[in-house]
């Protein structure tokens, strides 16, 4: 049978079943609940029978809960609340949460006081690290260990860069835990009564337990299955963006404006910078910005570095000419934008007769395409729509649902991560149903469910295939209830989608 013990302070005051050390007030103490999860620090609430009005522990009292000798729970007492009807007995009731708590109001601080903390990419164990140089005191001081622990190789993992603002200790910790793909972090007891610490679980890569059926109390089976979010297909959109390139001049073309030449009557410089409600281009401000190209499109791409120059003093025998930065391309219509107007650079003694602030009077420029320019180029660098599949769809959620996963799911791939190995990643993660399960048990929580570090299978010894046998489904939660016998209710979820980095 398995014995709980419950101390408070060092001094044992509950023992089931068995005898206990009465508390201060001669009061019986019993269990309630217990719940664990990633999200929220872990929470025993106990009932102490006996007087209202008198508190029978005070505030941060330390409570250990052990489980045939193993503590499963390590924390500190909060506020209690009295517990007062004509249907109960007088007392109080007190919930104790685990430490994690404590280190939910100090905020994490660089070496040189600032709240502004920023911790490099790296495996995540690295990361962990940089992040231990700042709070490590404040963790001993709090009564939780200095050094941090790694469940299915979640140490390993690339994670990205963190950035704390004035974030505290506990939200630091998971921050960090958030940005390593599929992991969780949780403070965990020490089994052996050493301090806890801080957890972080690789999801899809912790030991798994199988639920046997047959075996287990287990009043209903709640799992289902969703599709929300689900696709048959992930795509990524055409887009583009500022770049540099270092190349060998080759050809030079001609461009043509591509403006509507009725507004150069009245355009001034001021307009180059008008936008309509969007935030887009008009026409107005495209004059002396916009050029076609259209002529020469066969010998250009979109993979092509191109420059822009514009001759701003033009002589027969020493025109000047400077480069200019392209704003954007259009390459279904064959045009280009620039960041500036193109206009001629004049002498004083004709420089008021074209005054481009005044209407009509601009003078524009010639202007040519480079591609292939020497040096250092600006130019816009198309980033190609990527799918996976090529074409139609696949996957198991298309298998169950073609009508509503028939669909190309539209995603951003993180920087400096491979497009093509993302979105397959990504049609991986999201063609799988999530799976998420709520399981009532009738009887005690296994002892290796107590850590949340475990992946649940459901299976039967003698009564045929259930369909979960490999389910694999990561731990979420444990709530344990004491009244009227043990029992326990296991939270789990299974979405591969979170091992995506943050483009899912």
């Amino acid at each position: 049978m398995v014995i709980y013990e419950l101390f408070i302070d060092g001094s044992l005051v509950l023992a089931s079943p068995g005898a206990a050390t009465p508390p201060p007030t001669g009061s019986v103490v019993s269990l309630e609940t217990f719940s664990r999860g990633y999200d929220e620090p872990s929470s025993l609430v106990l009932r102490v029978d006996g007087d209202w009005r008198t508190a029978a522990y005070p505030a941060d009292a330390v409570v250990d809960l052990r489980r045939d000798g193993v503590i499963v729970f390590q924390g500190l007492l909060d506020v209690p609340r009295p517990v007062l009807s004509t249907s109960s007995y007088p007392g109080m009731r007190y919930t104790a949460y685990d430490l994690c708590r404590a280190l939910d109001g100090p905020t994490a601080l660089t070496e040189s006081g600032s709240a502004s903390v920023r911790l490099s990419s790296g495996p995540l164990s690295s990361v962990v690290d940089q992040f231990l140089l700042l709070v490590a005191d404040i963790l001993t001081e709090k009564g939780v260990s200095d050094e941090c622990a790694y469940v299915g190789g979640a140490g390993a993992i690339q994670a990205l860069p963190v950035s704390l603002d004035a974030a505290s200790i506990d939200d630091g910790f998971r921050q960090i835990a958030a940005a390593a793909p599929g992991v969780r972090v949780f403070l965990s007891p020490d089994p052996a009564g050493d301090l806890p610490k801080y957890t972080f679980v690789n999801l899809f890569g912790s030991p798994t337990h199988d639920l046997v059926m047959d075996e287990t109390r287990v009043p209903e089976l709640n799992i289902y299955r969703s599709l929300d979010g689900r696709a048959g297909a992930v795509k990524t959109l055409e887009g583009v963006t500022q770049g540099s390139a270092d190349v060998e001049i080759t050809e030079r073309y001609w461009m043509v404006p591509a403006w509507d030449a009725s507004l150069e009557s009245r355009w001034t410089w001021h307009d180059a910078g008008e936008r309509d409600n969007d935030g887009a281009e008009t026409e107005l401000s495209a004059v002396h910005r916009r050029f076609s190209f259209a002529a020469f499109t066969d010998a250009i791409g979109p993979d092509t570095p191109m420059g822009v120059e514009i001759c701003s003093v033009w002589d027969d025998t020493n025109s000047r000419w400077r480069r200019v930065t392209i704003l954007s391309l259009d390459w279904e219509a064959r045009t280009l934008t620039l960041v500036l107007p193109a206009l001629r650079q004049l002498g004083n003694w004709v420089g008021h007769r074209f005054n481009p602030n005044e209407p009509g009077r601009a003078k524009g420029a010639t202007v040519r395409l480079c591609y292939s320019l020497s040096g250092a180029v600006g130019t816009p660098i198309f980033i190609q729509s990527v799918r996976h599949p090529a074409t139609g769809f696949a996957g198991p959620v298309f298998d169950l649902a073609p009508m509503t996963c028939g669909y190309e799911a539209v995603i951003t791939v993180p920087a400096g991560v491979n497009t093509e190995a993302y979105v397959r990643d990504a049609h991986t993660a999201l063609s799988q149903p999530v799976t998420v399960g709520s399981i009532p048990l009738d009887e005690d929580l296994p002892a290796d469910l107590w850590y949340l570090d475990r992946r649940l299978n459901i299976t039967t010894a003698s009564h045929g295939e259930t369909g979960f046998e490999d389910l694999g489904a990561p731990l979420m939660g444990i709530r344990v209830a004491f009244a009227g016998g043990v029992s326990a209710v296991l939270e789990m979820e299974k979405d591969p989608s979170i091992l995506l980095r943050e483009g899912s």
